[in-house]
C-alpha cells in the first residue's frame, strides 16, 4: 500500500509518532493501535531513535504481529521538539 503522511504545520514529535503508527497499523487493520504506539513510545523513552543528518528511526517489538510494519514521513518544517542539533526531516 502507497499512502502519503500529511503532517501539516505540526512539529511536534509526540504527534508524529502517532501518525507513522496509525499509517503502519493501516488504522488498525493490520495491527492495534494503541498497542503499537504505547510500544514506540517505551522504546523512545529507553533512548531517541535520532541519527545524525536529521533522520530518526522510532521503532518497536509489539506481540502478535505476522510480519514487520513500516511506515516512513518526511518534514518541510523537521521536527523541533527533540533535544538535536539539527531538526528532524526524515523518520521511519
Amino acid at each position: 500500500m502507497n499512502r502519503r503522511l500529511s503532517f501539516g504545520q505540526t512539529r511536534r514529535y509526540r504527534f508524529r509518532l502517532e501518525k507513522l503508527v496509525k499509517a503502519a497499523c493501516n488504522n488498525g487493520i493490520a495491527c492495534d493501535f494503541a498497542a503499537g504506539l504505547i510500544a514506540v513510545r517505551e522504546r523512545e523513552a529507553e533512548g531517541s531513535t535520532f541519527y545524525s543528518e536529521g533522520v530518526a528511526f522510532p521503532h518497536a517489538r509489539v506481540a502478535g504481529l505476522d510480519k514487520p510494519l513500516v511506515a516512513l514521513g518526511l518534514t518541510r518544517m523537521g521536527i523541533s521538539d527533540v533535544a538535536t542539533e539539527k531538526p528532524i526531516n526524515m523518520f521511519s
